[in-house]
Formats: structure tokens, C-alpha cells, sequence
């Protein structure tokens, strides 16, 4: 530092030229701006194959409806079908909070409004009687976790022909849907009301679809079993039916027939030496201030015996009754569950 008139001066800094660091930092540069360019082009690729991937999924499951003149989707399509897999089945096991205890005097916290599937009603024409058989599938598609204010039902049936030379022909295929906000200020209005749902035969859907179901408020899960413990005349067997229902809504839902089984009615014992009846479904939606109402009718040799055992709900537990009916010893079992976890918050 130099005085200059009175005035002090910086002596200046030399000037050092790093060509080397500037040429590295360049290179540096230029690299990051390629890799970005191929990141971003990366993406761009991902994208453009998911958009055609799920093109390719829309374009499966659409079908050109002459009736109505315009394009339908007969499947579930509200999903980025890239990634979602229309056919797999929901992991989410019954009685997953069986067995979590719930607060004292909570119980209203943790129910929800339900569906029950009552029937599903296939009206056939009178062309289809020389069929072998009804086969396909009916599928109910919600969204636990994002609660979706929708049910999505998904039908698609066939008739097997006796003619092998005949293609099976199509009855019925779409895409059909609950609103459940419509659903619940209806019933609110109209307690204890069965509703249905239509898909109507076109020219590419012979025959009639009809699915009845009913609104369940303050819902819980009840899973059945029935056990055969004992039967007079002939070990793991067992002739009749089980339907079950609730003590508002009086429609019942088959559980078990035995004239639905190939077998005539015969299980197979468990490890405990009882004998476990197959059901048709176990798992069905019961208000929190109803009863669940499980009916069995067993057919013997010397008549039919009916016997009705009635349950009271609960946010969570089980429940059995051993019962006779006839020459049956039999050992009906409920557990309940909530569909929303159960916190202590």
C-alpha cells in the first residue's frame, strides 16, 4: 500500500491464469449440461413408453357399442393402466383388526358405510338353453386406502357351448359403477332399502345383468365359518345350505349349497378332526345396530331341519354358537373387524 497525494493506494494483486482449473471446470460443466440432457431425455422415453403402454391397456378394454354409437371401456379405467394391474387380486386379508382392541366408548369412530353384494341375476334369452354352463367373472373394485366415493363392477360372461365345434359365445360384458355419496343421502331417506344395478342387453351383450346389493351405515366386516363337529350316518358330511342376512335387510346371501359341489357335500376334516364347509363367501357387511342372522338348513334321511343363530356385532373379537340341526353337530363362528385401523390417538 502506497501514498499518493495525500491519498493511500492498493498496491494491486498480481493476476495468476489457471488455465488448466479453467479447462477442468469447463469439462466439468459441459458434463453436468450432458448428463442433464440425458437424464431429461431418460424421462422423456419413460414417458412416451408408459403413455403407450397405458394406450395399449385403454385400447383393450374398449369397445365400440353400435347401440349407443359411440366407444365404451368395459373395464376399470381411472388408473394409469402402465403401472396398475387390472387383474391382480387386492392383498387385503379379512379380520385384519380382529384382534386390536378398541377404546372405551369409541366404537362410532371406526365403522364405515359398506356395500353388500346380495345376488348377481343373469337373464338369459331363450337362444342360450342349449348351453352347458355359465362361466366368467364379476368383480367389485374399490380403493380402501384413497377412499373412493365409487364401487366399480366389472362383468364380463360366457356361455360354454355343447358343440365343440362352436366358439363360447359372450353374454354379457362392461363396466358399471355405485356412487356412494348418492347412495348414502338416498338411504338416509329410505331405510332399509335393496337397490339394484343394470347392465342391459345390446347387440353385443345378449343378456341382462342384474346385481342387487344394499347400503350398510356404520358398517363392520363379519367373516364366517361353520365347522361340521359331528354327523350321524356318514363322517365330514354335510347336505343342505347356510345363507346368512341381517335383521334389517331380510335378502339373504348364500354362503354354502351343497348341490353347488362337485364333491355332493363331502370336506375334508381339519387338523383338529372337524370338518370345515366350504363357503361360497365368508365375508359380508353388518351395521354396528343390526343382528347378523345365519340360517343353516341341513337334509337328512328322515327330513329337512332348519336352525337360525343370531349375533350381535362388535368393533372387533368373535363369536360361536354350537348348534344341532337334525342329525348335524355343527360350530358357526364370527369374527368382527372394522375396515379402518383402530388407533389409540
Amino acid at each position: 500500500m502506497a501514498e499518493v497525494d495525500g491519498d493511500l493506494v492498493m498496491d494491486p494483486e498480481p493476476f495468476f491464469y489457471d488455465e488448466e482449473a479453467t479447462i477442468s471446470e469447463a469439462a466439468a460443466a459441459a458434463e453436468r449440461r450432458e448428463h442433464e440432457r440425458q437424464e431429461k431425455a431418460r424421462k422423456r422415453e419413460a414417458a412416451a413408453a408408459r403413455r403407450a403402454a397405458h394406450e395399449a391397456a385403454l385400447e383393450s378394454i374398449r369397445e365400440y357399442d353400435p347401440d349407443e354409437e359411440r366407444y365404451i371401456y368395459t373395464r376399470y379405467h381411472y388408473e394409469d393402466l402402465s403401472v396398475f394391474d387390472l387383474d391382480e387380486v387386492s392383498d387385503i386379508a379379512p379380520m385384519r383388526f380382529t384382534a386390536t382392541p378398541c377404546p372405551p366408548g369409541q366404537a362410532l369412530r371406526f365403522v364405515t358405510e359398506m356395500v353388500n353384494v346380495l345376488t348377481v341375476r343373469v337373464i338369459l334369452p331363450g337362444e342360450y338353453s342349449s348351453g352347458q354352463g355359465i362361466y366368467g367373472s364379476v368383480i367389485a373394485r374399490d380403493d380402501l386406502d384413497l377412499k373412493y366415493d365409487y364401487i366399480y363392477i366389472e362383468i364380463d360372461l360366457k356361455m360354454k357351448m355343447n358343440d365343440d365345434q362352436q366358439d363360447d359365445k359372450r353374454l354379457s360384458k362392461g363396466l358399471e359403477m355405485i356412487n356412494g355419496v348418492l347412495l348414502d343421502q338416498y338411504s338416509s331417506e329410505n331405510e332399509a332399502v335393496v337397490q339394484s344395478l343394470t347392465l342391459p342387453s345390446s347387440t353385443t351383450r345378449p343378456c341382462t345383468v342384474q346385481i342387487a346389493y344394499s347400503y350398510i351405515s356404520y358398517g363392520l366386516e363379519a367373516t364366517i365359518s361353520v365347522e361340521l363337529l359331528h354327523y350321524q350316518g356318514q363322517r365330514g358330511h354335510f347336505c343342505g345350505q347356510i345363507t346368512a342376512c341381517t335383521s334389517t335387510i331380510q335378502d339373504s346371501i348364500l354362503l354354502h349349497d351343497s348341490k353347488l359341489l362337485a364333491a355332493g357335500g363331502v370336506m375334508a376334516a381339519d387338523c383338529n378332526g372337524h370338518t370345515a364347509i366350504p363357503l361360497l363367501r365368508r365375508v359380508m357387511a353388518v351395521s354396528l345396530y343390526e343382528m347378523l342372522i345365519v340360517t343353516i338348513v341341513a337334509q337328512s334321511g328322515d327330513g329337512v331341519y332348519k336352525r337360525t343363530i343370531d349375533f350381535t356385532p362388535a368393533v372387533n373379537g368373535g363369536d360361536e354358537a354350537r348348534i344341532v340341526c337334525g342329525l348335524t353337530s355343527l360350530l358357526v363362528k364370527v369374527n368382527w373387524s372394522t375396515m379402518n385401523i383402530i388407533t389409540d390417538e
